[in-house]
């Protein structure tokens, strides 16, 4: 399965990200930042399906929380970084 990973670079932003997409009724995963997509060490992430990741980032921009990237792959890669 195709996932979407928008990754954070803290853990306090992620959460907050998540309790916003759990309000919006978002279904998602909040993770450790998969190794090979972390830029500066280690990170946390806020994985959705790939449908609703453009929602989940619309979401989080209208409610101004900062996310670092987006990806999408599956769980064991290869990623792909994408623009939504």
């Amino acid at each position: 399965m195709i996932d979407c990973y928008i990754t954070f670079r803290s853990i306090t932003r992620a959460q907050k990200g998540s309790r916003l997409l759990e309000s919006a009724g978002i279904h998602h995963q909040m993770l450790r930042t998969p190794k090979i997509i972390a830029d500066q060490g280690c990170g946390y992430a806020l994985r959705v399906r790939r449908d609703t990741a453009r929602m989940a980032v619309e979401a989080l921009r209208q409610n101004e929380i900062v996310y670092q990237r987006v990806y999408s792959g599956a769980e064991n890669g290869p990623y792909e970084e994408i623009q939504l």
